[in-house]
């Protein structure tokens, strides 16, 4: 590579390169990686870099379609030193390039017309050849010049080659392409195919590059001076320091001209790229709006499907619901039977248990009354007893005392004596009567004791009544029962009843008086008792004349046994009376228990 520096003269401006590296990528190749793919992103990045600064350098060079495909094998051979690569570029078309551009951007048609006129000097039959295959040099010779040979030849090949060209005259690139020619004479002809001979150029071949370059040389030799393309190309000239020359060798108004239109044509391109991008935007806004529609539409679909099964949904539901209250309302219905049947079960039971303790209670009561019964029977039976003594006392008395009253008679004087004997009468009367006045006290005593005791077992017997009808009067009855609990009732009654009474009596008339019985004294309906005139009569009056009575009637002892006999009788009527109350109490009590237990069965038919 120094070798070539120095053949190349190169002077190294380094400030005139960096001038036109810093002006940046040039637009001509921004997309150079697209048209020209290179693995390795330095070496692209430094093809990109030398082929701008030739752009900027030379406007022509930012038109030139094949600068990268000449440029590239000196590129990579100099990737390392960027100003070096760039000036044997430089230099390289300056030299070797030479009419290149005259006939821009056609191919340089000077320069192909020597290398045929040469080829037509030396090798005839060749030239006639691919004349006949329409096979023109723009076909043959312009493929070799304007890679340089890099696509037909390897690295080293083509180090081989450039070492020959860089060391001779610039015409020696041109006996080179016709020595290339002459040298693959034999497989050219043996092509009968014109793809096959324009591809021949664009490949590697098998060719000795060593007789390729002897042949050069023979013809820089042998070529006379009329067709010698160095009559027309000049001698080498290496790049000026400091600067670079100004390269105007090109048709200025074409280059121009083709500035102009492509920067048109890039304007163009960027309106319409600007207008497709625009025309993309509405399109993606168009399908955006045409998806977000869609969409949308699907929502409200989606939202109506949904809706559709929510009230689908919702009516399930309140068909779920319906059919759980009406389950829920039989369920209460069963609920509230069971409860009702619990609630009259436990009514019945409680009913059942009052029933047992009323019964209890007046069987209770009927002991009390029994007890009370045979306990006033034994007071009674010892007071007639008492009584009998007593009347068999005053008997013994009378007895005695007539007696002595005979005795008296017979040992005095009967007129003498009578008032005496009337006063001791008198006397015993009296005593008699105090005696029966205190024995009727006694009987008065007993009598009101014994009507107290009832009338407090009247008292508590009616509270008790009266608090089982307020228990029975917050409850209602029912007409089903009540015939029931009065059939019940009615056979309690007959059990409760005595022997012999008359259920269908009145309660207040069970026992029927004839007021004709001369036994049957009137009494009092509050006490049971009679009444207080007829005690009067039976027992005698306190208020009585002593002077009424008198020895000589004889009605005395029949009066005497007529008050015995008023006393028993009186006796034996109060115990009937009294028999006959105790009867009326019982009939009384049976016929309010059947009430209250009618009304009991009422209102357990009624709950």
């Amino acid at each position: 590579m120094f070798i070539w520096r120095s053949l190349l003269q190169l002077p190294e401006n380094h400030a005139s390169f960096s001038s036109l590296t810093d002006k940046g990528t040039h637009p001509a190749y921004l997309g150079i990686h697209e048209k020209y793919p290179i693995k390795s992103r330095k070496l692209l990045r430094i093809l990109q870099w030398v082929l701008s600064a030739m752009a900027h350098w030379s406007t022509i060079f930012s038109e030139v379609s094949y600068l990268p495909l000449l440029a590239f094998p000196f590129v990579k051979l100099f990737q390392n030193n960027q100003l070096i690569g760039f000036e044997v570029v430089a230099t390289v078309v300056i030299n070797w390039c030479q009419h290149w551009f005259e006939y821009f951007p056609n191919p340089p048609i000077n320069l192909l017309g020597m290398i045929e006129n040469i080829l037509a000097h030396h090798d005839k039959e060749l030239l006639q050849y691919l004349v006949n295959y329409n096979i023109t040099s723009q076909s043959y010779a312009w493929p070799l010049l304007e890679t340089l040979f890099s696509e037909v030849l390897t690295r080293s090949e083509w180090l081989m080659l450039f070492d020959n060209i860089f060391s001779n005259h610039p015409s020696f690139l041109l006996m080179a392409v016709v020595a290339y020619l002459i040298c693959s004479r034999s497989p050219l002809l043996h092509c009968n195919m014109k793809e096959d001979l324009e591809n021949f150029f664009h490949h590697r071949n098998n060719l000795d590059l060593a007789a390729v370059i002897k042949e050069a040389y023979h013809l820089m030799d042998s070529t006379p001076e009329d067709v010698h393309p160095k009559r027309m190309l000049d001698d080498f000239l290496p790049l000026t320091k400091g600067q670079y020359p100004i390269f105007n060798k090109y048709p200025t108004f074409i280059v121009n001209y083709q500035t102009q239109e492509r920067e048109r044509i890039w304007q163009e391109e960027l309106n319409y790229l600007k207008e497709r991008q625009l025309a993309h935007e509405l399109e993606a806004e168009s399908v955006r709006r045409q998806a977000e529609n869609a969409a949308w539409y699907r929502q409200q679909e989606l939202l109506q499907e949904a809706e559709e099964q929510r009230r689908k949904i919702l009516l399930e539901e309140e068909q779920k619901l319906v059919e759980q209250r009406m389950r829920l309302a039989a369920v209460n219905r069963e609920m509230k039977i069971k409860e009702l049947q619990v609630l009259d079960a436990a009514q019945k039971h409680f009913l059942k248990y009052q029933q047992d303790q009323q019964k209890t209670e007046l069987r209770r009561l009927d002991d009390e009354i029994d007890r009370k019964i045979s306990l006033r029977e034994k007071e009674t039976a010892a007071l007639i007893q008492d009584i009998k003594v007593r009347n068999m006392e005053l008997e013994v008395q009378k007895r005695i005392f007539e007696q002595n009253i005979v005795e008296e008679l017979a040992g005095t004087d009967q007129l003498s004596n009578n008032k005496d004997w009337q006063a001791q009468m008198l006397s015993k009367q009296r005593d008699y009567s105090l005696k029966q006045q205190k024995s009727q006290a006694e009987l008065e005593c007993l009598a009101r004791k014994n009507m107290e005791k009832e009338a407090m077992l009247f008292d508590m017997m009616k509270e008790f009544e009266n608090h089982q009808w307020a228990k029975i009067a917050a409850k209602p009855a029912e007409p089903e029962t009540w015939q029931q609990g009065e059939g019940d009732a009615a056979s309690w009654r007959r059990q409760l009843l005595p022997d012999g009474a008359n259920e269908d009596t009145d309660p207040d008339d069970h026992v029927y008086r004839n007021p004709h019985d001369p036994s049957v004294r009137p009494y009092d309906s509050r006490t049971k008792c009679p009444m207080k005139h007829e005690r009067d009569l039976l027992l005698g009056s306190g208020d009585q004349n002593p002077t009424s009575l008198c020895l000589n009637d004889m009605t005395f002892d029949s009066s005497v046994q007529l008050s015995l006999d008023r006393g028993r009788m009186d006796r034996e009527r109060k115990e009937r009376e009294l028999m006959t109350g105790v009867r009326e109490l019982r009939q009384k009590l049976a016929t309010r228990a059947r009430l209250r237990y009618s009304t009991n069965s009422l209102t357990d038919s009624a709950t």
